[in-house]
């Protein structure tokens, strides 16, 4: 299975100008994202709760909780390891 910043990156080209915009945020603040409940994520990306759940669903995960957990992996792993965002 696909990472999640690979699943994002290939969505983005076909995203909606709302996900975009969570994408954005999520690629651009990785830290700081993988940190947020979905009702700050979608006020910090000037979107809906709603809209981030259907992204997260939309890229192949059951909801945020989900994408979430496997963000925030990917983060922590990106981070030991010494690379930067994006």
């Amino acid at each position: 299975m696909k990472h999640v910043l690979m699943r994002l990156q290939e969505y983005q080209k076909q995203a909606s100008a709302s996900e975009k915009n969570i994408i954005d945020f999520l690629l651009g603040e990785m830290e700081e994202a993988s940190e947020l409940s979905v009702h700050e994520l979608a006020r910090k990306s000037f979107t809906s709760p709603s809209t981030v759940i259907r992204l997260c669903k939309k890229i192949g995960f059951r909801g945020y909780k989900e994408f979430r957990k496997a963000f925030l992996y990917e983060v922590a792993i990106r981070k030991e390891s010494g690379l930067k965002q994006i």
